[in-house]
């Protein structure tokens, strides 16, 4: 008797540690289903959304007026007409500089459109720049390109970071025909979905939600970028340690991808920037439901 009560005892804590160990498993389980089935909707929801493929600068520039005017009216953030309208006109800009815009465009996209605060670009965003001109291209099809969008100019001694930004974008245009990665065109996106565009804004006095965080909440695998647009100045943490408070906002848009046709979320966080009175792109990349992958924007 006194044999069977000791292994009885001593099968309590094995029975409580195959509990614990089961009911774990089942828990770790479902989250996984649920992020399998988050995912699996954002999936069908791509499906059926409705692109624009035939885009124009009237048309994207008219949704986002009345995506922007919808977010004032139904957000407790406000903001002033300068503010409102620079940040019409940096959303269609971000959408236009991957589908029918040009060069310029993206450039608009990467900088401040106003040079009220002379030392934006400096020191940090044109050291990053011409490092990233200068890098040595493995390809000798796309060096000779590269040596062409040069013209024979020492990338040194170009001391406008927006032309900096045009060059680098356009070698980044010229290593898009020798690679497949659809984000390095000019011409990546040929449709749009217009009416599922969203757009959060927010006044805080903390850093904002990153797009890793939205993506991921979403259902989406998430990226985040760290190169160039946290070189522009102010930058935020800057913005926000001077001001006590940063407006932010969250932008998303769903595109359909040239060859190789796929479709993907696009999420662009951008922070307005009293000093250079335009509102500087943050942060920029894909939600991918079915893989994970990193694009950096040049």
């Amino acid at each position: 008797m006194k044999v069977n009560s000791v292994l009885k005892l001593a099968l309590v804590p094995v029975l409580i540690w195959c509990g614990f160990a089961a009911t774990g498993r089942l828990s770790r389980r479902a989250i996984l289903l649920r992020g399998e089935q988050i995912r699996r909707s954002a999936i069908d929801a791509h499906a059926r959304l409705n692109y624009s493929h035939d885009l124009t600068h009237p048309t994207l520039q008219g949704a986002i007026d009345g995506l922007v005017a919808a977010s004032l009216k139904t957000n407790q953030v406000s903001l002033d007409a300068g503010q409102a309208a620079a940040l019409r006109k940096k959303l269609a800009t971000c959408i236009a500089s991957h589908s029918i815009g040009t060069v310029d465009d993206y450039v608009r996209l990467v900088t401040p459109s106003t040079d009220n605060f002379e030392g934006w670009a400096e020191p940090d965003f044109m050291s990053f720049k011409r490092q990233a001109i200068a890098d040595e291209p493995s390809n000798p099809d796309w060096a000779r390109e590269c040596a062409a969008i040069l013209g024979g100019r020492d990338v040194q001694s170009i001391q406008d970071g927006r032309e900096l930004a045009r060059i680098l974008r356009q070698q980044s245009v010229a290593l898009g025909r020798y690679w497949t990665n659809p984000f390095y065109c000019d011409k990546c996106w040929s449709g749009v979905a217009l009416n599922d565009m969203t757009l959060r804004l927010s006044i805080t006095p903390y850093p904002p939600t990153s797009i890793l965080e939205q993506a991921r909440s979403e259902g989406y695998y998430g990226y985040e970028n760290c190169k160039p647009n946290r070189l522009v100045m102010p930058t935020l943490l800057q913005t926000l340690r001077g001001h006590g408070t940063i407006t932010v906002a969250m932008f998303s848009f769903a595109v359909e991808t040239r060859e190789p046709v796929e479709r993907h979320r696009i999420y662009a966080s951008f922070y307005h920037s009293p000093e250079n009175e335009d509102w500087i792109l943050e942060d920029f990349g894909r939600g991918d439901p079915t893989a994970k992958w990193t694009y950096e924007i040049n």
